[in-house]
């Protein structure tokens, strides 16, 4: 039996994320719209389906394009949350597909977990958590908010949830 944590690491660029999980021992699976080194799988993430991912990950990282929500560019690509230009649209559609895809996996792998980096300052990708004041990342609507951590007795990640 493979112990191995496998990682599908979404919008990859320079593999930051994924570098660090082989480094620890994880398998990786890196997906990116753009031909960087060491990318898996190069294509428009709307257009990818979970068998395109070899293995059933036990963790998602995503690090969706921001560039539509930051306060630079707000004014630009969107008319308060509502998307005015087709470069918003697409990065609402695409995000919307990845999400998708993680509750796809979470049918197969109801333990598995997973991370969002949220780099834009302005608008929110997805709404936070309902406690006030709260800076932790933003969550999919729905689902329940999970912490990853590896006991050491045990070669499985514990996937705790909460809020």
């Amino acid at each position: 039996m493979d112990n191995k944590i496998k990682v599908a690491e979404f919008f990859a660029g320079s593999r930051s994320v994924g570098n660090a999980a082989e480094a620890k021992g994880m398998e990786v699976f890196s997906i990116d719209w753009q031909p960087f080194p060491k990318i898996d799988w190069v294509g428009d993430v709307e257009d990818m389906k979970i068998s395109d991912v070899p293995f059933v990950p036990d963790v998602v990282w995503g690090s969706p394009d921001c560039t539509t929500y930051t306060i630079a560019a707000i004014s630009t690509h969107r008319n308060g949350t509502e998307p005015k230009s087709d470069y918003a649209k697409k990065c609402d559609s695409v995000n919307q597909h990845f999400l998708a895809m993680i509750e796809q996996w979470l049918l197969i792998n109801h333990r598995a977990a997973s991370g969002y980096s949220r780099r834009a300052r302005g608008r929110r990708v997805w709404p936070r958590c309902g406690r006030s004041g709260s800076s932790r990342p933003a969550r999919p609507p729905g689902r329940p908010r999970f912490a990853a951590r590896r006991c050491r007795h045990c070669p499985r990640p514990r996937v705790y949830a909460g809020c």
